[in-house]
């Protein structure tokens, strides 16, 4: 880029909330003179709506569509509050400003660092109204107290913008069945996504209970809604309650894949990683020959890497009362063939963790697909029917997500409770 003036300092660059950022700095002069390449630290800017803020005291809402998550909070009573506990390195508060704009304490670890006006002679949205910064990522809390500035007593709250450093090994969490409006669940488990960097997937039932737009709006955005530009999605039959799925993929656009398919394939670090649509009558088909499946077949051809894994939403395994869905084993044949490790579904609202296995239940630890059933995300839970012959865990009643750590060449897993929780699930292998 250029800078303003010869003698500029600083530069201003966009970066996109919930994608892993690396600078790479170089300076050329006039005479076309080039420095060295510097490099700075891998980051992670996390930005915090408003919903996911702890407010005390009488705070309103105003919804519009040029805040942040289309939603703000303000207040003007001395002694309001709002606080955020956050790991990171830095902590921004995002606010509109103008002239009836009041003032606020701002502390941070319960020690007060600044006093904030928000007053402007002109209006702005979306302004960086206070930052901190520590030199070490750490366990942090930010307080903002209104003031009640007489004549101009309105303190806001748009979001709040956290830095962290990104993961040095790539990232996929996510969980199926979530959003459900009326119930906390959903946001419980948006808090933990909120604290995992990476790739997030939702292994579909995304908006309960028909996919409707109003429905992605009200009972999927605001919760696990914010880590949309970093979510890979896959459609679950509850998305196929409105026609097409429309919503589903008007909601994600080129996220979701084609409209009216719905299957797509992509790189997290070495690993190939596939989202397949198991709705099968709604697109032709999950069959030997099917659109869908002769596309998986080619892709995997033209991409023989040495770990794969594949998320959709009906499982092939399941001991939750939907049981086996056998339209997705030829899914699960191409994946054996090119050698897969994983297979994620959602569907049942438990947590089930398999032995590897072949295509038709067989147990095979030397080359078998382990299959992971994470319907945890905010729906209510099932209960177990009759567990597999090579169910390794089962477990309901608790919502959380899963994390994946997928090096090359060996992967890690963990089932995060949400809080109040403590039973988790872990453990590791090495790709085929």
């Amino acid at each position: 880029m250029p800078l303003a003036a010869p003698l500029t300092r600083s530069a201003s660059v966009t970066v996109v909330p919930g994608d892993a950022v690396q600078f790479r700095v170089r300076a050329t002069d006039n005479a076309t003179n080039t420095s060295v390449d510097a490099y700075g630290k891998i980051f992670l800017v996390r930005l915090i709506p408003d919903t996911s803020v702890s407010f005390r005291g009488s705070w309103l809402t105003k919804l519009r569509a040029w805040y942040l998550d289309g939603r703000m909070r303000y207040t003007k009573i001395a002694g309001a509050y709002a606080t955020y506990s956050f790991t990171g390195s830095s902590i921004a508060w995002v606010a509109p400003t103008g002239i009836a704009g009041g003032s606020a304490k701002v502390e941070i670890d319960g020690k007060l660092a600044a006093t904030v006006s928000l007053r402007t002679p002109i209006s702005t949205n979306a302004k960086t109204v206070y930052s901190y910064s520590w030199p070490t990522v750490g366990r942090h809390r930010i307080t903002i107290r209104a003031l009640g500035t007489v004549g101009h007593p309105w303190v806001y709250v748009d979001a709040l913008a956290v830095i962290d450093v990104a993961s040095p090994y790539p990232i996929l969490a996510g969980a199926g069945d979530i959003g459900v409006c009326g119930t906390s669940y959903d946001s419980a488990t948006a808090a933990l996504m909120d604290q995992t960097p990476g790739t997030a997937f939702a292994a579909g039932d995304l908006a309960y209970a028909t996919g409707s737009a109003l429905q992605f709006k009200n009972c999927y955005g605001p919760t696990w809604g914010y880590f949309k530009n970093r979510t890979m999605p896959v459609p679950g039959n509850h998305e196929y309650g409105t026609a097409r799925a429309a919503p589903y993929f008007a909601y994600f656009g080129a996220r979701a894949g084609t409209p009216g398919k719905g299957w797509y394939a992509y790189n997290v670090g070495t690993w190939r990683i596939y989202s397949l649509n198991a709705n099968c009558g709604a697109v032709g088909g999950c069959g030997a020959g099917s659109p869908q499946e002769t596309w998986l077949k080619a892709d995997l051809a033209a991409h023989p890497t040495a770990c794969v894994a594949a998320i959709w939403h009906q499982p092939l395994f399941s001991s939750g009362p939907h049981g086996d869905n056998s339209s997705t084993r030829v899914f699960w044949q191409d994946l054996y063939a090119a050698g897969a490790e994983i297979v994620i579904n959602g569907h049942d609202h438990d947590y089930e963790r398999f032995a590897p296995q072949t295509p038709d239940g067989t147990l095979d630890p030397t080359a078998g697909i382990r299959e992971f059933v994470v319907g945890t995300g905010g729906a209510s839970m099932y209960s177990l029917v009759t567990p597999h012959a090579n169910t390794d865990v089962f477990k309901t009643g608790i919502h959380g997500i899963i994390k994946f750590t997928l090096l090359d060449g060996s992967y890690s897993w963990k089932f995060v409770p949400v809080a109040g929780s403590t039973w988790s699930d872990s453990g590791s292998a090495t790709c085929h």
